[in-house]
Formats: C-alpha cells, structure tokens, sequence
C-alpha cells in the first residue's frame, strides 16, 4: 500500500507522532521506525526534543499500563522486544506491558535478567539520553 502526500503533510504526520511518542513512551521506538519510513528520522527527534516540555506538562496519568509508570529504559527494551523478539521473548514483553499492578511485580524480576541476556533490544544511546533529559526537572 502506497500513500502520496506534499511536504507540509509529511512534516505535520512527523510532528504528530512526535508529539504522540512524548505522551506515551513506549511507542517511541516503534513511531521512530515510522518517521524513518517517512525520511524524517531527524525531524522527529527535533519536534520531541522542541516540544518535550509543554508535552510533559499536559501529561495525565498513566492507569492500567504499570510498565509505563516503571523505568523508561526498561519500557523502551519491553517495546522493542515485542517487535522485534522471537516468540518466547516478544510473549514475555507482551504479557509485562499487559500486567496490571498486582502481576508486573512478579514480572520484573524476570525483566531485569531476560534484559540483560537480551541487549539486542536494548535502547540506543541516543534514546537513554533522551530518556534521562525528560527526567530532569525543567
């Protein structure tokens, strides 16, 4: 399946799913994948790193998602490795971004070593950077 769009639509879809990775971190590797799709790698991460703070600022509270509301890095590794890991791994990712706030605790334990057996899903650094200039207060 083709789409055709101008410039000005392909910047808006940039900033639009920059703005959508800001608010839920855990897509933002897989929207980054898209904005590559869309030869927009670089315009993605400057809309995020441009309008970071006033996405921070309007962001509620993350419910049922646990994984969400654990260590970013962390929630990076969950997303890539349901993308991209083989079944075992991608199950296992899947059920922790699924658990809910009494089953994520029996989970981590398992995330913490299955991350360090599995650094092929491990965020870049480019990403870990990012995540820890989001921590800082503004």
């Amino acid at each position: 399946m083709k789409f055709e769009f101008d410039e000005g639509q392909r910047q808006m879809m940039l900033l639009a799913i920059a703005e959508l990775a800001l608010s839920r971190p855990g897509w933002d590797w897989t929207l980054g994948k898209l904005a590559q799709q869309l030869q927009g790698a670089e315009m993605f991460t400057e809309f995020k790193r441009v309008n970071a703070d006033r996405v921070k600022s309007e962001r509620m509270p993350l419910g049922p998602c646990v994984a969400q509301n654990d260590d970013r890095e962390l929630l990076e590794w969950l997303s890539k490795a349901k993308e991209e890991g083989g079944d075992f791994v991608r199950n296992i990712a899947e059920a922790a971004l699924r658990a809910d706030w009494e089953n994520y605790p029996l989970l981590r334990p398992l995330l913490m070593v299955m991350r360090t057996k599995y650094p092929a899903y491990e965020p870049s650094d480019a990403v870990k950077q990012e995540i820890r200039e989001r921590r800082e207060p503004a």
